[in-house]
């Protein structure tokens, strides 16, 4: 059984400020951009799950410094400590 991880407020922020520097590097921003020029449909199948790998770039890196799993599954369980 999965031990529920939880944060502090403080981690929560600091958790969301790494993602959102990841996120902002002008190396994801130019990936994310490319990405949505080659799947014009957002909606499709494909251009989520690049999406999603595109995403796990960053979160694999920041999740594991939290406690969390660098998996889409540490991504849900990032996700449920937030809305604790």
């Amino acid at each position: 059984s999965q031990v529920q991880q939880t944060l502090t407020l403080e981690q929560a922020i600091e958790l969301q400020q790494e993602l959102l520097r990841g996120f902002s590097d002008e190396s994801f921003v130019k990936q994310l951009a490319d990405l949505k020029r080659a799947h014009p449909d957002k909606g499709s199948t494909k251009f989520k799950n690049e999406r999603q790998k595109l995403l796990m770039t960053v979160q694999s890196k920041v999740l594991p410094k939290f406690g969390f799993e660098g998996s889409l599954a540490g991504v849900v369980r990032m996700m449920q400590a937030f809305g604790e």
